[in-house]
């Protein structure tokens, strides 16, 4: 062979290496426990045991790239977390120690591990908006649009608990009813009317009625004394729009109605429309 390439031209030929990749095999009794440092980038292919795709059908996991897109699917047809490339999903229970979303600011909510549940602020304490694991719940404001029946609220509507006010003292000089106030309601429900009137001078009497949309709805009061006195029924199947208001008049002398007041058996809302 060495005479061959010495009666050739050195210039019609050149020798190169031939590349070989690096290709290692290593048996499973070659690999135990420790530490690796290595950096790995996988371009096709996955890890897996037991899924045979990047779906929810069968029970293990998926790592690798589908289609060019890095994927990873963990879990069964029930409980499972997938990450597709775009979308991290979940479904099933999540047992944590604590939730927490947002940081500390006004936008923040919050789990503690006792079930304390709390937004806007970075503690239970704190927060303007919180619902204990207890029951107990702390809100700034709350509209609710709907009815909701529950006794305690209804209990504290018969020992006196105001959902609305209007106070102001009025003078009757009608003959004849006319709408002394009127509040506006912004729930459907049922409320319990309170008003009181008297007479200015003890001459005759001041009369008192509950109307619905400028039509009677309650029973009519009097009075001939001086000294007010209150009268409260239930108005029912009242509707969000409608208009409850208070009619007076006096037979000789003035009159005079105040305390005019919404009070809930069914949580109510309403607008002072005249005070």
């Amino acid at each position: 062979m060495s005479e061959l390439y010495e009666t050739l031209n050195k210039g019609l030929y050149k020798l190169s290496p031939t590349a070989r990749p690096q290709v290692y095999e290593i048996s499973p009794e070659q690999i135990t426990s420790g530490t690796s440092t290595s950096e790995v980038e996988q371009n096709v292919g996955n890890w897996r045991n037991g899924k045979l795709d990047f779906t929810n059908v069968e029970s293990g996991y998926i790592l690798g790239v589908d289609q060019g897109v890095a994927k990873f699917y963990i879990g069964d047809a029930t409980n499972y977390l997938n990450w597709d490339g775009t979308t991290l999903t979940i479904s099933g229970t999540i047992s944590a120690g604590a939730i927490d979303i947002g940081g500390a600011d006004a936008t923040s909510f919050h789990v503690d591990s006792a079930g304390n549940t709390w937004w806007g602020a970075a503690t239970f304490g704190a927060a303007p908006a919180s619902i204990s694991s207890a029951g107990d719940a702390v809100f700034n404001s709350i509209i609710i649009a709907g009815v909701i029946l529950d006794t305690q609220v209804e209990a504290a509507a018969n020992t006196g608990s105001v959902a609305k006010a209007a106070d102001t003292t009025r003078t009757v000089t009608a003959a004849a009813y006319a709408k002394i106030k009127e509040f506006a309601i912004l729930v459907d429900g049922s409320y319990d009317v309170y008003f009181a009137l008297r007479n200015t001078t003890g001459s005759g009497s001041t009369f008192g009625r509950i109307y619905k949309n400028g039509v009677a709805a309650g029973t009519e009061r009097s009075n001939a004394t001086t000294s007010f006195v209150a009268y409260n029924e239930t108005i029912s199947g009242l509707v969000a729009g409608d208009l409850i208001q208070l009619y007076a008049y006096k037979t000789i002398d003035n009159g005079e109605v105040t305390t005019f007041r919404l009070r809930a058996v069914i949580i109510p809302n309403a607008t002072v429309n005249t005070d």
